[in-house]
């Protein structure tokens, strides 16, 4: 899935973590914190914190290894991350 944030009453949240380390939270193949939420498949707004999240199906190629959804996949097999820890067991 694809996730986009908008921490609108809670800024602060903004920058305390990368889009990496909340795409590893989320357990999820994309992760964005925005200003403005996209067209999602669907939408959720937290009255409690103020923080608006959509979600998405990912329509790149799935990582065999990782089960992430990944542009890459289509040309190497395997997305960059596994690319690379494949590599560095050799």
């Amino acid at each position: 899935a694809s996730v986009w944030m908008r921490p609108s009453d809670v800024s602060e949240l903004k920058g305390k973590l990368d889009d990496k380390l909340w795409e590893t939270v989320s357990i999820v193949s994309s992760f964005k914190v925005v200003d403005a939420l996209p067209a999602a498949d669907i939408c959720h707004e937290d009255e409690a914190t103020g923080i608006h999240v959509g979600v998405s199906r990912n329509a790149d190629p799935k990582c065999p290894r990782c089960w992430k959804h990944r542009a890459e996949v289509a040309q190497q097999e395997v997305c960059n991350r596994c690319k690379e820890a494949l590599a560095s067991e050799r």
